[in-house]
Order: structure tokens, then C-alpha cells, then sequence
């Protein structure tokens, strides 16, 4: 295998270009799911509350002052963060129920830009990386994209000027009902104009049930899964800005679907979820250890010792970021039966958001979203509201940003 340096440019934040109190792309910069405020403190008030079209998997993004939503029906929707006053709403066209669980991502902000990769089956027209004007709203470009698929939940990645992104690429533009041909592929254009700047085929013949990339400095790493089995065949890559391959790791990558697993980056260490929590040696792709887990494992990390996962409807579980031997495990009052959101990490609280009630529980106990001290594993705050609670919550400006999965609202809280 090639070895090379990672450059981390700041853990990832110079390469956005935003501050560190910001949320540019889901999860965070490194996918860390980790805010570095020291205000935010439970409990909460409700600060605004805004009306969303549709309904979301993917969390919100914050940063250079507006917060960015994605629907599954193809909204893509930008409000002031101070205020929840709507500045625009896009929507090029309305996506079939038949594909709404195709692209179940987040947008990104960079540079007066906030950046979007829509897809509707068959509608080649329609499908494409949308580039919009922060303010406006106005569609500065579009080009080809492809689709991710079911709760592989993550943003277009940028560094250096250059947009990335991997996907499921339809190669025959053939319009409904097909038949249809896919590559996956890491896809790479100038942020600013557009223009094409290198295509890798992961995948040359047939499409992968989960794709994610990450950006880190001057790296790219990408990974997929070929099916939704957690034993299935892929492959996790990294790629200088250019797309010169640095090293192929055909063991060890992501799985959607049944481990909601995502690319992380912490401590010199890439992690991810597959069967178990795996770390690579992000120099050269070798294992370094890995760790089975009870839960669905998108990662949160608090940037000290410790990193969380939660189970399908629990709350958070705490695990030592060194040995993977679990340290915390947090408890609610309220029992429920379902809840993919992924934990976020702030000034020494988790928050995390649940779904239905578990059966036999008070109706009381569904739909929350909670926060838990990382001392004690205590629930401090919860705040209930009226559907499920999938996407991934965000922190910016000490403030805590949420979106219900199906009512259709976004509520942004601070101190009380």
C-alpha cells in the first residue's frame, strides 16, 4: 500500500472555511458529530420555529449565518439561523414516492453557496448536484449526479475550492421507466464553476447499497457497500484532491441500511461502522482494531476520550475512544420503540432524537428529543414533539437545531 500524510488543515474546518462554532455539512467537519461550544447548556427555550415542505431524514446544516434543509421529496429550503425567517425554498420537481428514500441526504454551505444533490429515478432532467445562492436561492449550476440511498445520511464535501460527492450514477440519461445502467462513482468539480474535474468508478457494472465520502484537508476517502448485508463485498478508498488513488482497502467499509454506518475522522484514526466499529490507519488503509457494538452506529465523539453509539430506540451508549470498552451508559424515564437519529456531542451533554412510544408505555413517552449529562448518563432535557425524530440534529452559534422527521417543522433552541 502507498503511505502519505493526512493533512487534517485545522481538523477539517480551513478546509470549509467556516468557524468552529458553525455546522457546514452533517455530522460536522470530520463527520465528528461534535460542537465546540461551551454555552450550550440544558435546559433549553425554544428560540423560533419555522414550517418545513415535506418530510426529512437528513438533519440540518448551519453556517455563514442560514441554516440549509433537504427533504426527501426534493425541497431544498434556507432560512435566516438568527430569526427562522425563510430567505428561499427550491424545488425543481416533486420526486415519486417510488424514490423518495433514494437520496436521504443533507445539503452543505461554503463560500455564499449552499450545495444539493437531488435525485428523482428516471428523471435525468430533474436528477443533478444543484448549486445555489446562499441568499437567493438562484441556481448558479447544476450537473449529473447519482443517488445514495436509504438513511446513508451525509453532505457534498468541500476543500480547497473543489466539490465531492459519491453516488450511484445512472450513465444512459434514459428517462422513465428505464431500463437503467449505473456506476458508482466519486464524482469531484470546481466548487465555484462547476466544471468537471476528475471521475473515479468504484463500482463499473451495477450500483452499491451504500456510498459516503469524507473530506480531510487533502484527502478524500470514500467507501461502499455492494449490498445491505452486513458480510457483503466493498471497498474503502482514499484519493489526494486530484484523484490519484493513495490506497484500496477491500476488507473493511461502510453498510447502510442496517448499520447506518458513516466515515469518521478523529485522533488520527478513520472509523466507521460495519459488523463491528472499525478503525483504519488513515495513512495507508491498514486495520487497526475493531469492535462489535450492540446499536446502529452512526458515531458521535466528544473530542476527548469517548465516542457513542445508540440502539434502535435507546439512548446514547459511551465506549473509550482508545480501548472500545463501554464507559456510559445513559437512561431515560421514557421507554421507545423506534429512533435512527444519531447522537451529537456539545459542553458535555448528548443529544439524541427518539420515535414511537414502546408498546405499553404512555403515549407521553414517543417522539423526543433528549440530552443526557456525559458525566452521569442522566436524561437533564427533553423536549417532545409530534412525529418521528430521524434526522441528525445540529449545533451552531450556541444554538441547537432540530428538524421533525414528518410534522414538517424546524425549531432552534437556546439557554434558558
Amino acid at each position: 500500500m502507498k503511505l502519505f500524510l493526512v493533512s487534517i488543515a485545522a481538523a477539517g474546518i480551513v478546509a470549509f472555511g467556516q468557524n468552529s462554532n458553525e455546522w457546514p455539512v452533517a455530522f460536522n467537519t470530520c463527520h465528528t458529530s461534535f460542537s465546540p461550544t461551551t454555552v450550550l447548556k440544558p435546559p433549553l427555550k425554544l428560540r423560533w420555529m419555522a414550517k418545513l415542505m415535506d418530510t426529512h431524514k437528513a438533519g440540518p446544516v448551519v453556517a455563514e449565518g442560514v441554516v440549509a434543509t433537504q427533504s426527501r421529496g426534493g425541497y431544498v429550503q434556507c432560512f435566516d439561523a438568527n430569526t427562522g425567517q425563510l430567505l428561499w425554498r427550491h424545488l425543481a420537481h416533486r420526486v415519486p414516492d417510488r424514490y423518495k428514500g433514494d437520496s436521504e441526504i443533507s445539503p452543505a454551505i461554503w463560500n455564499g453557496r449552499v450545495y444539493a444533490a437531488l435525485h428523482s429515478g428516471g428523471n435525468p432532467d430533474f436528477t443533478g448536484m444543484y448549486c445555489f445562492d446562499k441568499q437567493t436561492g438562484d441556481v448558479l449550476w447544476k450537473k449529473d449526479v447519482g443517488y445514495t440511498l436509504h438513511r446513508t445520511w451525509y453532505s457534498p464535501q468541500l476543500s480547497k475550492g473543489k466539490l465531492f460527492f459519491c453516488s450511484n450514477r445512472e450513465i444512459t440519461g434514459r428517462k422513465y421507466p428505464g431500463p437503467y445502467e449505473y456506476k458508482t462513482q466519486v464524482q469531484a468539480w470546481d466548487a465555484l464553476t462547476g466544471d468537471t474535474l476528475w471521475t473515479y468508478t468504484l463500482r463499473d457494472s451495477g450500483s452499491c447499497f451504500g456510498t459516503t465520502c469524507l473530506v480531510v484537508g487533502d484527502t478524500l476517502f470514500a467507501s461502499v457497500a455492494y449490498a445491505e448485508s452486513l458480510n457483503t463485498a466493498g471497498k474503502t478508498m482514499a484519493f489526494d484532491l486530484n484523484g490519484t488513488v493513495l490506497w484500496t482497502q477491500n476488507d473493511y467499509h461502510v453498510c447502510a441500511g442496517v448499520a447506518h454506518g458513516n466515515l469518521s475522522y478523529i485522533d488520527n484514526m478513520l472509523i466507521f461502522a460495519a459488523d463491528s466499529v472499525i478503525f483504519l490507519d488513515p495513512a495507508n488503509g491498514a486495520l487497526l482494531r475493531k469492535k462489535p457494538y450492540g446499536g446502529r452506529a452512526h458515531l458521535a465523539f466528544n473530542m476527548a476520550d469517548r465516542y457513542y453509539t445508540r440502539g434502535y430506540g435507546a439512548p446514547p451508549v459511551g465506549y473509550d475512544i482508545n480501548s472500545s470498552e463501554k464507559v456510559l451508559t445513559c437512561t431515560s424515564p421514557y421507554r421507545c420503540s423506534s429512533g435512527c437519529a444519531a447522537p451529537i456531542v456539545a459542553n458535555g451533554y448528548v443529544y439524541l432524537g427518539f420515535g414511537m412510544p414502546a408498546v405499553g408505555a404512555e403515549d407521553t413517552s414517543g417522539y423526543l428529543w433528549s440530552a443526557f449529562d456525559e458525566s452521569t448518563g442522566a436524561a437533564v432535557w427533553h423536549f417532545r414533539g409530534g412525529s418521528h425524530n430521524c434526522p441528525q440534529a445540529a449545533i451552531a452559534y450556541d444554538r441547537l437545531y432540530l428538524l421533525s422527521g414528518i410534522e414538517g417543522l424546524i425549531y432552534c433552541f437556546e439557554n434558558e
